[in-house]
C-alpha cells in the first residue's frame, strides 16, 4: 500500500510542472472575471516584471498591469485581454 501511495502523486507533481509551458486562455478576459484563466494572464505580467498577484480575480491592480503593459507594447489600452493583448502576452489560444 505504501509503494501505491508514493506512486500516485508524481504524475500529479509532473503535471503541474509541465503545464506552464502550454497555458493558454481562448476567450476575452475583464475587470471583474475571476478563476483559472486569470491566474494563467496574472502569471504571464508577473513575468514580465509587472506588479500583480497571481490570485485568480481580475482586480484594479490586474486590469492596471493588463493596460501598462498595453501602453509598453503600443496596443489598444482598454484594460481587455482579447486576442491582441493575449497573442502580445503569448497566452493566446482562441
Amino acid at each position: 500500500w505504501i509503494f501505491g501511495d508514493d506512486d500516485t502523486p508524481a504524475p500529479a507533481n509532473e503535471t503541474a510542472e509541465a503545464a506552464p509551458s502550454a497555458e493558454t486562455i481562448s476567450s476575452p478576459l475583464s475587470f471583474g472575471d475571476s478563476g483559472p484563466d486569470v491566474v494563467i494572464l496574472q502569471e504571464r505580467l508577473a513575468a514580465e516584471d509587472l506588479p500583480v498577484t497571481a490570485d485568480g480575480v481580475y482586480s484594479q491592480e490586474t486590469a492596471d498591469a493588463v493596460m501598462a503593459f498595453q501602453e509598453q507594447e503600443q496596443l489598444t489600452i482598454d484594460g481587455v485581454v482579447g486576442s491582441e493583448t493575449g497573442e502580445a502576452l503569448g497566452i493566446w489560444s482562441g
